[in-house]
């Protein structure tokens, strides 16, 4: 059996801040994701999490699936 190598390489920034800081000032979702070439779901997910939690720290990546304590337990 033959393995291929892994080569993908990630094809947005993971802390695309601005894009984030764009969709809260009110330009549309659309715009700022083809502006900052940054995937409309992706900035969606970024945007979200910013609204449910905007006096924490936003951390601009998927969670470990076997994370048990939240980023604010673990700094404890």
């Amino acid at each position: 059996m033959v393995f291929k190598m892994r080569t993908d390489k990630r094809k947005t920034d993971r802390a695309n801040i601005s894009a984030v800081s764009e969709v809260i000032n009110g330009t549309s979702m659309r715009k700022a994701a083809n502006d900052n070439k940054i995937d409309r779901t992706t900035l969606s997910r970024y945007v979200n999490k910013l609204k449910a939690t905007p006096d924490s720290d936003v951390f601009m990546e998927y969670s470990n699936p076997r994370q048990v304590f939240s980023v604010q337990q673990e700094r404890i």
